[in-house]
């Protein structure tokens, strides 16, 4: 018989080595596990301490040792987390830790204006009992400024 090899057609012998050699096909229902989380957790916690506002451009006021407490929700096993601060009533921002490093974003009134949170540099200590850094904030209202705040808070 032409073109067959033991009876059977060439192209399906071809086609069944191809799939062995390949390894094709399958398509499988395999999970994947998520990546590990790769951060401190804070939990449920109030760090109080002081903020310095400088006003790096514009006629907005500085201010130094302005008493602060951050109070702060981290999920167990999320890197994300939620914060609300003494100083600004009624806003929530939202953040991010990678490793140590703790991120967040935000804006809230003030003034007849709108305050934007950029740029935070902040780092948790590895026994979750400080939390230092600063950020810069722009203010857009009766006026135009921008600056820096630094903090330093504890844990309570």
């Amino acid at each position: 018989m032409s073109g067959t090899i033991s009876g059977k057609p060439r192209w399906l012998v071809v086609v069944l080595l191809t799939t062995v050699v390949c390894g094709c096909g399958g398509g499988g229902s395999e999970s994947v596990d998520p990546p590990p989380v790769t951060c401190l957790n804070m939990g449920t916690a109030s760090y109080v301490g002081t903020e310095d506002v400088a006003v790096t451009s514009g006629a907005c006021p500085s201010h130094s040792g302005l008493s602060v407490t951050f109070s702060i929700v981290q999920a167990a096993g999320s890197c994300d987390f939620t914060m609300q601060s003494s100083l600004i009533q009624g806003s929530t921002f939202y953040g991010t830790v990678s490793g140590s490093d703790v991120t967040w974003t935000g804006s809230y009134p003030s003034a007849s204006g709108t305050v934007t949170i950029e740029g935070v540099d902040a780092t948790l200590s590895a026994d979750l009992t400080t939390l230092t850094g600063s950020f810069d904030w722009s203010y857009a209202g009766y006026t135009q400024c921008i600056g820096t705040t630094t903090f330093n808070v504890v844990k309570q």
